[in-house]
């Protein structure tokens, strides 16, 4: 399951590095501009006012492309969504062990996680609206798993 949520998020986070790999690779096509501008210069292709203003361009261009790739880097380690991935997984893995040596309210807690809306009581059996949507795909996660099992010894 975790490798699975952990792929997920790998397929997620993609873009954001492919867009973050984009920023580094035009920030270094402009630093190479100004680097061949500067050749220009050196080699008088290129007139001092028309070197001043390219590089001024560009260093304009470069700073906003660094700060948004700051701010990139920045809310992505604010998220942190792997380590807070693994550390909830971690957690459901020991639920029943949680479960079963809790309190009365860890286990109303725990009960109330994986039943979001309101448990009712018939009179002979308990029922409720819906379920978690992480309890549910670990859930479907475990039939599959075990009607695999089954399948394998046949």
């Amino acid at each position: 399951m975790k490798e699975i949520l952990l792929d997920n998020y790998i397929q997620f986070t993609y873009d954001i590095d492919a867009k973050r790999k984009s920023i580094s690779k035009e920030i270094s096509l402009l630093h190479e501009k100004v680097a061949n501008a500067r050749d220009k210069y050196l080699s008088d292709k290129l007139d001092e006012e028309d070197y001043k203003e390219i590089k001024m361009l560009t260093k304009i261009q470069i700073e906003q492309l660094e700060s948004e790739l700051q701010q990139m880097v920045s809310e992505s380690k604010e998220l942190d969504i792997k380590t807070k991935i693994e550390n909830a997984l971690d957690s459901t893995e020991n639920l029943v062990n949680l479960y079963q040596q809790g309190d009365l309210l860890t286990n109303r807690t725990i009960g109330c996680l994986i039943f979001p809306e309101k448990v009712e009581f018939d009179g002979k059996s308990l029922q409720t609206p819906k379920m978690n949507i992480v309890a549910q795909c670990i859930y479907q996660y475990n039939n599959e798993l075990g009607n695999k099992k089954t399948d394998i010894r046949e």
